[in-house]
């Protein structure tokens, strides 16, 4: 499953972190549109 967060800011950042341990795909969006991906995959 994939969550995608657009302009999370912090509160989404740490959001993102929890939510990737779970074992989800998690892709950021910061306020100037750049994608940060998180993964299971990636820790």
């Amino acid at each position: 499953m994939r969550i995608v967060l657009r302009g999370a800011g912090v509160a989404g950042l740490v959001a993102a972190t929890c939510l990737a341990e779970a074992g989800r795909e998690v892709v950021v969006v910061d306020p100037a549109g750049v994608p940060t991906r998180s993964g299971a995959s990636h820790l």
